[in-house]
């Protein structure tokens, strides 16, 4: 329940872990753990969180804070990593939107989405734009893009459970609305993280269960 992109978060658990050898030990504890309660304490959103969490407590324990250029070099490489799969794999996508939108992505979601979910993210950011840019020709005066939204689901490998991501533009209380919304459909939200891109940007992304 805490926010894996805070440093000093992530810093003070490590310092309560101890050592790498128990942290090993509590991972493998509290995925068994996991495992055997059910598809509600585990899927593949909390086995990312999970193994997220472990490799950046692991890397604290056992080689110290993390380097800056380490962190530098680690979000050159997904960048390249992502330009190459757009390239290949999604020629839908021009050159010059992908470079500029790759410029603007905070550096903790190029650490933690993989660059196939990143090149699938493109594609929603394309079409929430392209939809605001036609807003802003019947909705002038600034009022463009409120309330509007563009969503995305793909089914999660636990049972009744899936992932939602949500592209916007970044305006007050959309986090909330959109929770109301699930709240509204009797949809449990399991976990929810939030990327805002330096141009506004926003992408929101839940995974929720009936």
């Amino acid at each position: 329940r805490v926010d894996l992109g805070d440093e000093t978060q992530v810093g003070r658990l490590a310092v309560t872990v101890g050592s790498a050898q128990r942290l090993d030990m509590l991972y493998l504890l509290s995925v068994a753990d996991s495992r055997a309660t059910g598809p509600k304490a585990w899927n593949e959103w909390t086995a990312s969180l999970m193994a997220e969490l472990h490799l950046k407590l692991h890397h604290l324990l056992s080689e110290g804070p993390l380097a800056r250029p380490q962190t530098a070099q680690r979000v050159v490489a997904a960048r390249d990593k992502v330009r190459a799969l757009a390239g290949k794999a999604a020629p839908d996508l021009a050159p010059d939107f992908v470079e500029a939108t790759l410029s603007h992505m905070p550096q903790r979601y190029l650490l933690v989405r993989k660059p196939d979910e990143i090149v699938e993210h493109l594609r929603l950011i394309r079409e929430m734009r392209e939809e605001l840019e036609a807003e802003r020709t019947r909705r002038p005066g600034g009022k463009a893009g409120l309330g509007l939204t563009v969503v995305r689901g793909r089914p999660l490998a636990a049972q009744n459970c899936h992932e939602l991501t949500f592209s916007a533009q970044d305006q007050p209380g959309l986090f909330a609305a959109i929770a109301g919304a699930f709240a509204l459909h009797d949809m449990n939200v399991l976990a929810a993280d939030i990327f805002t891109f330096s141009d506004g940007t926003v992408l929101d992304i839940f995974a929720v269960s009936q």
